[in-house]
């Protein structure tokens, strides 16, 4: 009988790998790996050098105030607030003005500006000394200017970057999404010197205007700037709307409008741009043609807001009563909504196609496209609404502010 041999199978944890001598190495991917691995030397060498050389260029820059701008930077890489809402409490002692700037609720004092998040907690604090602080801001910069004093602080979400001081008052300002800004004030020759500044805070032009600057503004890319000036001209208000290109001190375009009072302007995002004077609401295209115009027939408005794709009017109905009525307009002057708010309007914001309107005890709420308008009752004395992102607002009162989220807000809300 034959024996059968049983041999031990179990694997052995221990033994090293045995390469097979007579498989033949594939020098291809032998070669391949020798690169990568000089490659992956040359790169750290590279990186040592640039950090380096990039700390010994900008040595002054390489600050623990920087450090914590790059912090927050990645912290709000997303622009809409996720975590828990809590009412904001802050000191209301010499209070000048409140805003809302990326995300955060900002307090204005004489001596300082203050910025808080949508759970309640002090993230930023800037000492200024202004008498009149007054706030322009767009996309991540914001502009405080002393109106009617002498000196203006550019900030962003995590740092005061510039500032400046003028030997005249300060009468206006403009700030883009990109950081190129404008402030006017004014010289001894002169009722209006306007200061333009690119987006590393170099002065590029200095526009001299023999007539009084009513406002100001620089499109997003910071390709175009308009300004409306008024001058007194037998007995009689004359206006004048005025584009430049930000590197010249050359007027781009100007167009005379005699009899009327220029208050505001502002830039389409399709590159057009609207005026409000005394008796109209104007409408230009981006070759700065008009191509409408919208007669106020005497009315006087409460709110005139010209946004990135409308133009928003409010007045009062009528002296005695209390119905407010607000019309939207697209950028070439169609009337897209007209409608009503039972009551005096106490202050607008606006969030793409959505328009937040504060009566008393009441947040209205309107679709600048379809007319739609929720209507929802809240605590009555409350001051101030503010758009914090999409999906929440800010109701401010006498002492405090109170980060809401839309849905939950206008949940239980009338529909009209």
């Amino acid at each position: 009988m034959k024996k059968t041999e049983v041999r031990d199978i179990g694997i052995n944890t221990h033994r090293e790998l045995e390469v097979n001598p007579e498989v033949p190495v594939n020098e291809y991917y032998i070669d391949i790996a020798n690169k990568f691995k000089t490659a992956k030397f040359i790169l750290i060498l590279l990186l040592v050098v640039f950090v380096l050389f990039m700390i010994s260029v900008f040595r002054k820059d390489v600050t623990l105030e920087n450090f914590k701008y790059l912090v927050r930077f990645f912290s709000s890489a997303n622009t809409v607030y996720s975590g828990d809402f809590a009412n904001i409490y802050y000191d209301t002692t010499g209070i000048a003005g409140v805003d809302m700037f990326n995300s955060d609720f900002v307090t204005l004092r004489n001596d300082s500006i203050d910025l808080y998040d949508m759970n309640g907690s002090n993230v930023a604090s800037y000492d200024i000394n202004q008498v009149t602080p007054t706030v322009v801001s767009r996309g991540k910069y914001m502009l405080v200017y002393d109106l009617g004093g002498y000196n203006f602080e550019l900030f962003n979400n995590f740092s005061q970057l510039t500032s400046q001081t003028y030997d005249y008052p300060i009468s206006c300002a403009a700030v883009s999404g990109e950081g190129m800004h404008a402030v006017v004030t004014k010289s001894l020759e002169y009722q209006s010197v306007i200061y333009l500044y690119d987006h590393n805070f170099n002065l590029i032009s200095k526009i001299y205007k023999d007539k009084y600057i009513t406002d100001i503004k620089i499109d997003s890319e910071g390709k175009k700037l308009i300004c409306t000036s008024i001058m007194a001209k037998d007995g009689m208000f004359s206006s004048e709307v005025i584009t430049y290109e930000p590197y010249t001190d050359k007027e781009e375009t100007k167009e005379a409008l005699p009899g009327s009072f220029a208050v505001s302007c502002g830039f389409f995002t399709d590159g057009g741009y609207g005026v409000l004077t005394d008796s109209a609401i104007l409408f230009y295209d981006k070759n700065s043609k008009m191509v409408s115009n919208y007669s106020l027939n005497r009315v006087v408005p409460t709110n005139c807001l010209i946004l990135d794709e409308n133009v928003v009017l409010c007045y009062n109905e009528n002296i005695v009563g209390t119905d407010t009525r607000v019309i939207v307009f697209d950028t070439k002057g169609n009337t897209v909504v007209d409608t009503k708010v039972s009551d005096k309007i106490l202050d607008t914001a606006s969030y793409m196609e959505h328009l937040y309107v504060l009566t008393n005890g009441v947040v209205n709420s309107i679709d600048m496209k379809t007319g739609e308008q929720m209507v929802c009752d809240i605590e009555t004395g409350a001051t101030s609404v503010h758009v914090c992102d999409k999906n929440s607002i800010v109701i401010g009162y006498s002492n405090m502010a109170k980060p809401c989220k839309i849905g939950e807000l206008f949940a239980q809300g009338e529909s009209k």
